[in-house]
């Protein structure tokens, strides 16, 4: 199949997908809280915080996901 040869040969590599929508989900809800707590400004910086931090988390597994073998 040639879809097959596509895939990395590394057995985690749906892991590594799981990962990433993890931390998307994570990113989703504390962009929510922030946008819920908007006028809080101290939870606002903390939701944005988050954010930032889930968007950091999924850019390394992206990372990983691109250099599996």
């Amino acid at each position: 199949m040639f879809f097959g040869k596509l895939l990395p040969r590394d057995g985690n590599f749906f892991d590594m997908f799981n990962q990433h929508a993890d931390r998307i989900i994570e990113a989703a809800r504390a962009f929510s809280q922030m946008v819920a707590n908007y006028n809080d400004v101290p939870l606002r910086e903390k939701y944005n915080r988050d954010v930032d931090n889930a968007e950091r988390a999924a850019d390394r597994v992206t990372h990983e996901v691109n250099k599996a073998p």
